[in-house]
């Protein structure tokens, strides 16, 4: 019978253990999530009837990765994925229509001049237990394929933002967002500044506006 009673004492510390081990992993996953809403930029916009296309992995991104002290964070990116590029975009071109496909059934939408798919490429969290630094950093690299309106890719430009937040100043969730809203920010930047210089982006507004020419001239006899 004693050795009948330390076998379920053995027992149910062992369950007691496992249960309390489940409820320490769970327990540790720190999850940001960031809200739709994204600031509209203010700029002079390009002549130019642009789609933007954005595949299921881009629309579900979400980041897991980085660890500290049994601390798992979780960087949830689709509620800002919804609308960081179509704000971001949609203050650089005349008309920015959103697309399903680059190219097939169903057509595209008529007189579209490009397509843009934004992809991730990178996305990093470092902690300041896993680095030298006091900070919480950021770093996200995107994509920008670019593509002729009938879906072909003359070209693409990578973008790359980076933030950091300070747990001292803030908590670990509120510095970890800190970071990621900065990085964003910091792409929507340089898209902002650097978009019109892009070389695929300068053929596409040379060549509508070439047609343009052609278009006034055939009119005008």
């Amino acid at each position: 019978m004693a050795y009948a009673g330390s076998r379920v004492i053995k027992r149910s510390a062992l369950v007691m253990l496992v249960l309390g081990w489940a409820w320490l992993v769970t327990g540790c996953t720190q999850t940001v999530r960031l809200p739709e809403v994204f600031p509209t930029p203010v700029t002079q916009k390009l002549p130019l009837r642009v789609g933007l296309y954005q595949d299921r992995p881009f629309r579900d991104y979400v980041h897991q990765g980085a660890s500290e002290m049994g601390r798992a964070w979780v960087v949830d990116l689709r509620a800002i994925h919804k609308t960081l590029f179509k704000t971001l975009l949609a203050s650089q071109f005349s008309e920015l229509i959103e697309v399903d496909r680059l190219s097939g059934i169903p057509p595209q939408p008529s007189g579209l001049e490009a397509i843009i798919e934004p992809q991730v490429q990178a996305f990093t969290l470092q902690t300041p237990s896993s680095s030298a630094s006091p900070y919480y950093r950021v770093s996200a690299l995107y994509l920008l394929r670019i593509y002729s309106s009938q879906g072909e890719l003359p070209g693409s430009w990578p973008v790359e933002g980076r933030g950091q937040g300070h747990p001292g100043w803030l908590k670990a969730r509120q510095a970890v967002t800190e970071a990621v809203t900065q990085a964003l920010r910091d792409v929507g930047a340089q898209i902002v500044i650097e978009l019109a210089a892009q070389p695929t982006i300068r053929d596409v507004l040379t060549a509508k506006q070439a047609r343009d020419v052609g278009a006034a001239a055939v009119e005008g006899r």
